[in-house]
């Protein structure tokens, strides 16, 4: 029978991974919480619902991709913390025997400053801000649902078309970058976390997968190396201002990998 899924946040991944899973002959069906959302929604996905409770009832898998409009506590509250909780009663409130897995997308943040050191999913959280805290809390609500699969996928930052870290690069000319540029970085391509969710869709994974390109070079080492590619001066860094990447460490991603998980493209 043909699978449906459900995406809960038709944003930059949701979008492509709807756009993805209909290629692959999967109903998709989008969510909008209100009918002005509704086109940008049926451009990506086969229909729209307007009701969360709906949707979770007639979708085999519910991708829940949502992110707030600005990095305030506020907000992330209501965009993460609430969701879950909303996703968690609508769940637990009735069996729903057609729903098979939940996906959601969190933050290698969560595990904090690590000092250039590896983390896998076994190693304890160590959120540094109230933001982060609040990702650690959002995932502890998934977690805890039962009567389905539950997918968290923790990624680095999302990188893809329209965020090219070269745009990035360019777009800070002649002003320093905050930090010292000696921090790893962890990118993780949007088509990575997309063959990513397929993956652990067609193999009915459950729990916590760190994902992202196996490749950690520092902030400093990767843009002096974009800038060289795109032939724009290399960036300067001023280490009294505060980095918005949230600790320093690498993500090791060897748990999805054992699952036989191919991190290149085939």
């Amino acid at each position: 029978l043909n699978e449906v899924v459900g995406i809960f946040g038709c944003g930059y991944l949701g979008s492509r991974a709807a756009a993805f899973w209909k290629r692959l002959g999967l109903s998709v069906i989008g969510f909008a919480r209100s009918s002005s959302k509704e086109d940008a929604v049926l451009s990506c996905c086969h229909t729209v619902e307007r009701s969360l409770d709906t949707l979770i009832h007639n979708v085999d898998c519910l991708l829940v991709s949502v992110a707030p409009n600005r990095g305030i506590v506020e907000a992330y509250r209501e965009t993460y913390l609430q969701t879950a909780l909303q996703i968690r009663k609508i769940v637990d409130s009735s069996p729903i025997p057609q729903l098979q897995q939940i996906f959601y997308t969190s933050s290698a943040s969560v595990y904090g400053e690590r000092g250039g050191d590896w983390v896998s999913e076994s190693d304890p959280v160590l959120p540094l801000t109230d933001l982060a805290k609040i990702l650690v809390e959002t995932e502890n609500v998934f977690l805890q649902i039962q009567g389905c699969g539950v997918v968290i996928f923790r990624i680095g930052e999302l990188t893809g078309p329209g965020r090219e870290i070269q745009d990035r690069v360019q777009a800070r000319q002649g002003i320093p970058f905050p930090g010292t540029g000696n921090a790893f970085a962890n990118l993780t391509p949007v088509d990575l976390l997309i063959r990513g969710l397929e993956f652990a869709r067609q193999k009915r994974l459950t729990g916590i997968f760190n994902l992202c390109s196996g490749e950690h070079p520092t902030r400093k080492t990767l843009y002096d190396r974009v800038a060289k590619e795109h032939q724009i001066p290399s960036p300067s860094w001023d280490s009294s201002l505060f980095s918005p990447h949230a600790g320093n460490k690498r993500l090791c991603c060897d748990k999805l990998a054992n699952f036989g998980f191919k991190f290149a493209n085939n």
